[in-house]
């Protein structure tokens, strides 16, 4: 069955029908979703995605316009929109925090407060970065995300993430010294 009588079908709330749709297109979906909630996201987060992108079409159906394109390409932007949103909401308080565990079992106080001191001044900077961006930088920095991979999840040029980390390393170090700490 083609997808513009399947969405037909959906709009007449046939089950069979969002069935069908489920089943043919959950795999690109998971794809592409998972690829944008790759490091901050779980499997969770990224089932919720697909499921929300379901949803959406059920509920609806009339925002599918086949002249603007495939019922493949729209489901498989509204899921990256979806994911997007979700990492922008996890990326929001980015786990900046202090891992205690590279101190040693038997830490100076001293040198943990002023470590822990650091990295919260370094979550403030990160924060008053534009919000593309700190998506960068916390995939980057908090998730370990390689340039490449950030670039595939963002749909953006490789060499463009590249000038943007050199960017925010610029504006952290601007940010943090004219505070005179670190």
């Amino acid at each position: 069955m083609r997808d513009e009588e399947l969405v037909k079908q959906i709009k007449e709330r046939n089950e069979y029908a969002m069935e069908t749709v489920m089943q043919r297109y959950s795999r690109l979906l998971w794809k592409v979703a998972g690829s944008v909630l790759s490091g901050p996201g779980s499997a969770e987060d990224t089932e919720e995605c697909v499921a929300d992108v379901f949803i959406q079409l059920w509920q609806r159906p009339e925002d599918f316009d086949p002249a603007r394109g495939s019922l493949k390409s729209y489901l498989s932007t509204v899921a990256r929109n979806k994911a997007i949103d979700r990492f922008r909401r996890l990326s929001r308080h980015p786990s900046l925090e202090l891992n205690e565990d590279i101190l040693g079992s038997d830490p100076d106080p001293a040198e943990l407060l002023s470590l822990r001191e650091r990295s919260a001044l370094l979550a403030e900077a990160v924060e008053t970065l534009p919000q593309a961006e700190r998506d960068i930088a916390v995939r980057r920095w908090c998730y370990g995300q390689k340039p490449r991979e950030i670039a595939a999840a963002m749909d953006m040029p490789v060499k463009s993430v590249y000038n943007t980390i050199q960017s925010c390393k610029q504006k952290l170090r601007t940010a943090i010294s004219e505070r005179g700490e670190l």
